[in-house]
């Protein structure tokens, strides 16, 4: 009884921070994005959302996936230095192939701008050395701690970009926002890895990186394909809407991403502790998943409330005429919310029964269904299509999900 009131408490705690980081997120994020968007024109304000779109594709690049350090760390504790030195060296390789990248696009494309701001943005991968304090937070049901450093990576974040733009910077220096962002949270992350006696290292350990890499391959994939199918839709409508159309309908998917993002924060908050309990009871695993997602549901669907309801008037006070176009389609955008909650939540019970395989089908057939419609569309594509499409799809495959599990549920009954 004392072990299940000691969980149900920690998983209050998880849900109270994981809350917490979001709004705050979303909350900077707004105030942030309002000021960007009033002080750049559309068409500057989406090539730097491109930019960020594409170095988050980037950064799902890595070959190392936190989920499975944790499960590496829950079999090796003694393991720490090894999970810090490779964590390292990733990140100086991911560095470097953007690196490498940026420079082709520089030489041979003639968007040399783009590649240079890019490239820029990436000096960031230099400050990421640190990250692996949340995955070793996490796995010691510290969870609340490693949600006190996305907190302060978001304020970084955003104080940087709210005095860039209040500087009357240009998009260039606009960029740096970013490496500030990295040092800002380098420095958290070094003061918390020291509070809370995390041992660090450099050393190269071929045979255990190998042994690592090779059982976090799949679920590295599938965090890469998870990530490129979220963005895919900003890249290839790119192509087709004009840059103050694109503008306009980056500045609906910023306003709805950290709502968006609550089910994946608050699932993730208790990742541990429900794989924990799916080792011990399937019924209470059931249980605590219910609650936890009725959490996330709930509030998911209150915010898509708010943003639905959100005076058109009121925020071009905020955002300028110039975006009246994307504003006046942001009660579209509030069902972004909701079809990606349920996404998330449908994502993470994949990766907590460790049905990788269902996982990778979906995700895939995600891609392939907002490159097709896309495609669609093509030069006729407009921004409320984007929005319907960046709706639709996930919707689509999770509530096609869902059906395949009830059905298989009643047939083992």
């Amino acid at each position: 009884m004392s072990e299940f009131k000691s969980h149900k408490a920690l998983i209050l705690r998880n849900i109270f921070w994981a809350n917490l980081n979001t709004f705050l997120r979303y909350a900077l994020a707004f105030a942030a994005t309002s000021y960007l968007a009033r002080s750049f024109s559309p068409d500057i304000f989406g090539t730097y959302q491109l930019v960020m779109s594409y170095l988050t594709i980037f950064e799902a690049f890595a070959f190392v996936n936190p989920t499975h350090l944790r499960n590496y760390l829950a079999s090796n504790p003694d393991k720490e230095t090894t999970v810090t030195s490779l964590w390292f060296w990733q990140n100086i390789v991911i560095f470097m192939i953007l690196f490498l990248v940026c420079l082709f696009g520089f030489v041979f494309s003639p968007e040399r701008a783009f590649w240079l701001l890019l490239a820029i943005a990436s000096i960031r991968f230099l400050f990421r050395f640190n990250d692996y304090v949340a995955v070793i937070c996490d796995q010691r049901l510290l969870n609340h701690v490693a949600q006190k450093i996305a907190i302060v990576q978001s304020i970084s974040l955003n104080i940087a970009r709210i005095l860039a733009a209040a500087l009357k910077a240009n998009i260039f220096l606009l960029c740096f926002t970013s490496p500030v962002q990295g040092i800002c949270s380098t420095y958290q992350q070094w003061a918390i890895g020291r509070k809370i006696g995390i041992k660090t290292s450099k050393r190269i350990e071929p045979s255990e990186f190998l042994k690592i890499l090779k059982g976090g391959f799949f679920l590295s994939l599938l965090a890469f394909i998870s990530v490129f199918q979220s963005r895919v839709i900003s890249l290839v409508i790119a192509e087709y809407l004009s840059k103050e159309d694109f503008g306009n309908f980056q500045l609906v998917v910023k306003l709805v991403e950290p709502a968006t993002m609550l089910g994946v924060i608050i699932l993730g908050a208790n990742y541990s502790v429900l794989a924990n309990t799916l080792t011990q009871s399937l019924k209470l695993f059931n249980i605590r998943f219910a609650k936890i997602v009725g959490v996330t549901l709930m509030i998911s669907f209150g915010l898509a409330l708010i943003i639905y309801l959100s005076p058109v008037s009121l925020l071009v006070r905020f955002f300028g005429e110039k975006y009246l176009h994307g504003l006046s389609l942001l009660g579209i955008g509030s069902l972004m919310v909701i079809s990606n909650t349920f996404f998330w939540v449908d994502q993470n019970y994949d990766f907590l029964k460790q049905e990788y395989i269902f996982a990778l089908i979906k995700y895939v057939a995600i891609l392939l269904l907002y490159v097709c419609a896309t495609f669609y569309f093509a030069a006729a594509i407009t921004i409320e299509a984007g929005l319907w499409i960046s709706i639709l799809v996930p919707l689509v495959v999770s509530g096609s999900s869902l059906i395949y599990r009830i059905i298989s549920y009643f047939r083992t009954v």
